[in-house]
This record gives structure tokens, sequence and C-alpha cells, in this order.
């Protein structure tokens, strides 16, 4: 059986892309080599593995993104609403009712009392117009967004500005600042360098490493919205009632009877004050039980009041 023993001095060209798979496949993914001509091109590349040039001392770069972001905060007021409709015979039995994700002069709310309308009609009951019997409003939820009103770079876009170690310069407008931070490593190491310290290098044994930070520092202005939703929940109620009997009350029936009893013994008074006095009787008392909702029960004393 062969064993095979890598030599730290094996040229890199070989080791790079095995390492490159071993890597890319812990990482769910092969990863490929950076493709720059050089090293510091090769740095300004993302998501690769860049290959060592060797020597004792190799300096390295990354690039970090620094925005301050400098906040103006506003709100804003989203309304919804849900309206219940309920058409009501007599105050009880419920002929029509129909809830709608929709303010109350919503066209869809309006038409829905159409059909409530139509609804109370056909029962033949009168109506009125829908009478507000129930609202309320709460928060449903609230949530914070950021909108920029200056520029917010990449790195790509930062790296081009060709910045200088400490100084500021203009970049799309915006004032940037590059704040250098040195870190050294000794090798055997792998450390993380590029855009963002996305790319991965791999330092030599008995290799040392200066990597140098460019932090990118400017500042950017948002408006920080916070968005608060509330829900007005309403119900509306139409009422349909039925109208009044045109029959007279019996008691109606009496008094008028009465009425025409007494024009009787006027007129028959005219004529025979005796007889009439008699003939009238009967039909007082007929007219006094209809008065008093039923006929008049025998007398059964020595005198009868009325």
């Amino acid at each position: 059986m062969k064993t095979f023993t890598w030599s730290v001095n094996r040229p890199w060209a070989v080791i790079l892309p095995v390492l490159a798979f071993a890597i890319g496949l812990a990482r769910g993914g092969p990863l490929v080599l950076c493709t720059g001509t050089s090293l510091v091109a090769s740095e300004e590349q993302s998501n690769c593995l860049v290959g060592n040039p060797g020597g004792t001392v190799v300096v390295t770069a990354s690039f970090t993104n620094d925005p301050t972001f400098v906040d103006t905060p506003s709100s804003r007021r989203v309304d919804q609403y849900q309206t219940t409709l309920i058409a009501l015979l007599n105050g009880g039995a419920t002929v029509f009712e129909e809830v709608l994700d929709a303010s109350f002069s919503d066209p869809s709310v309006q038409s829905a009392i159409l059909q409530a309308d139509a609804a109370l009609s056909m029962t033949g009951v009168t109506f009125g117009s829908p009478m507000l019997t129930s609202t309320s409003t709460t928060l449903q939820s609230s949530l914070l967004s950021y909108v920029p009103t200056s520029p917010a770079f990449d790195l790509p876009t930062l790296i081009a500005c060709g910045v200088t170690f400490n100084t500021t310069v203009i970049c799309s407008g915006v004032a940037v600042t590059i704040t250098p931070l040195t870190t050294v490593t000794y090798g055997p190491a792998t450390i993380m360098i590029g855009p963002g310290h996305s790319d991965e290098f791999d330092i030599e044994s008995d290799q040392e490493d200066i990597n140098i930070n460019d932090d990118y520092t400017y500042t950017v202005d948002r408006n920080a919205i916070t968005t608060n939703t509330y829900l007005t929940t309403q119900t509306y109620e139409i009422d349909g009632t039925t109208g009044a009997s045109s029959a007279p009350e019996p008691g109606t029936w009496g008094t008028c009877a009465i009425s025409l009893a007494g024009l009787g013994a006027i007129w028959l008074g005219k004529r025979k004050r005796v007889s009439a006095r008699w003939g009238i009787l009967p039909v007082l008392a007929f007219a006094i039980g209809l008065a008093r909702g039923g006929p008049l029960l025998p007398c059964t004393g020595a005198t009868c009041p009325l």
C-alpha cells in the first residue's frame, strides 16, 4: 500500500486546486481560485481562493464597508376597514347579513345596502337608512423600515474609488475615509481576506502574513419610517317594521254605537218620549257592552248600576 506525503515545498499550483476542492466540499460547493493576474487583483475579487505568492513574508489586503447611518424618524398611518351590514325584521329575524373588508363609503358596501333593502322590500315592511350600532379601532401592526436618502455603496464601488490610507475623498458625491487596521499571522494558518473577508488565503509554514484591512467609513442619510396599521370595525343595522292594523279596536266600536244610540234617542224623543226611552235601552246596553269589551251580564240585585 502506497502512502503519499505532501511536502510544504510542493508547487502551490498543484496543491491549491486540491485545497480549493476540499474546502469547497466543506462549504457545500467547490471553491474556485481567484482569477486575478496578481495578488492585488485577486484580493479584490470575492468568494474565491487567493493563491499564495510564496516568500517568508506576504502582505495581503482585506476590505470592510462601515457606513454610519443618520436616521430621520417619521411615521405614516395605514387604515383598514371591516364593515358588517345586518338587516332585521321587527328587530328579530335576520333577513340579510354580510361582512366586507371595506369602509362604509366603499362602493361594495353601498351595493350590499341595496341588496339588504331589496331583501326587506320583499317582506313588505317599512325601513330607513342604515344605523351605526358599534365601532372600534385597534392597532394591528407597527413596522419600521429604512429608506436611504443619500448613496450607500458596495465594496467594489468603494475599492474602485481609489481612496488611500487615512485620507478622505469624494466618491460619487459622498466623503469616504479609509482607516487601516494591520493584523500579523504566522503560518501554517488559514485567514479570510478580500472584500468583506470573503476570500480564503492559506499561509505556508514558517511564513508571516501581514494583513491590512481597509475600513471604509462614510455617512448614509436615511428616513426611518414607522408604519402603523389600524383596523376599524363597524356594524350597521337596517330595521324593517310591519305597519299597524287599520281595523278599529272593540272599544272604538262601542263608542260609535253609544254615539249612534244617543242620536237615535234625541230623534225619537221628538216623537214619542216615553216609548223611545224603553226602545233605546237595548241599543244602549249593546253599545256599552261593546265599549267594555263584552256583553253585559243580567242584574242579580234590587238595583242594577251601570
